[in-house]
């Protein structure tokens, strides 16, 4: 079985294969007097190899499979983790989108603020850099001092209480040098 919006009218829809049948059923729960619900559908490209390079990096997986997808509409939110190439959301009848959020594998956000309604929307993830860098003047120039953030993005969540850790080594060098 999958569950989609094959008819584009805004409802999913269900499609069981047996052995011998495909059975469709589309939605009857819709409101005579205003037919059109209002959807999003968003289907996502992560970059597994950056630009210019042969080889994946394995920061991120091409459809962000277990990310979040968070939209905002009104009053209403809506979060969703990413199960397949499409992720659908339900608007209801004359809604509109505010806000939709990707929080990619690699723990980067991506916002699209007032996303068009009823069309499928692709979000691309976009690379970003590595970590901020810390340079120092040492009486002559700017020089490299320490990478900050070496090992996760900042503020990264493991958990709803358990922020990813940063190195300590870079604090008791940035104290040195102040």
């Amino acid at each position: 079985m999958t569950v989609s919006d094959f008819d584009r009218d805004g409802d999913l829809d269900l499609i069981a294969i047996d052995s011998s049948h495909i059975h469709f059923c589309s939605s009857q729960c819709r409101d005579s007097d205003n037919p059109e619900n209002g959807f999003v559908e968003i289907q996502l490209v992560g970059y597994t190899v950056k630009p210019g390079e042969q080889n994946s990096d394995k920061r991120t997986n091409h459809i962000n499979l277990g990310g979040m997808l968070e939209l905002k509409s009104g009053p209403r939110y809506q979060a969703k983790v990413v199960l397949g190439p499409v992720t659908h959301f339900g608007l209801g009848a004359g809604q509109h989108a505010d806000l939709i959020r990707v929080l990619w594998t690699n723990g980067i956000p991506t916002n699209v603020v007032d996303p068009v309604p009823d069309e499928p929307i692709c979000i691309e993830q976009k690379l970003h850099g590595s970590c901020p860098y810390l340079y120092t003047w040492n009486g002559e120039r700017f020089v490299f001092t320490t990478d900050l953030l070496w090992n996760a993005p900042l503020g990264l969540k493991f958990a709803e209480t358990v922020i990813a850790p940063w190195r300590n080594g870079n604090i008791s060098r940035l104290m040195a040098i102040t």
